[in-house]
């Protein structure tokens, strides 16, 4: 019998102390893992900074973090989660091209989207 593996859905985990965050990013990823795991029990994928400007992050007191996670697990996590102490807020990340409408200003482009 085949079966289609599942792809992951990307998710954003917001107003994640900055300070606790490491420098290298495959360290990142061990951090955000291991939090998911022990929180909810459930495995997630890759993890990156939404900000890619390191000096920017670092300024602020809060940060995003985007993970990809089996899409069945998505209603696990959704609306929030509660990590490091606290609880944050996780929604559904959406990709946006110049092609993509706003929902808001119904506009072209990722700066609305």
């Amino acid at each position: 019998m085949f079966t289609q593996a599942a792809t992951g859905i990307q998710l954003a985990l917001h107003s994640i102390p900055t300070h606790i965050l490491p420098e290298d990013d495959e360290q990142l990823y061990i951090l955000i893992k291991s939090r998911i795991y022990n929180g909810k029990e459930l495995q997630s994928g890759a993890a990156r900074n939404l900000n890619k400007d390191r000096a920017a992050w670092r300024t602020r007191l809060a940060t995003a973090v985007v993970f990809s996670i089996n899409p069945n697990n998505v209603p696990i996590l959704l609306p929030g989660i509660f990590l490091f102490s606290k609880p944050l807020k996780v929604e559904k990340m959406t990709q946006a091209n110049r092609y993509t409408q706003g929902t808001n200003c119904y506009w072209f482009g990722p700066a609305c989207a």
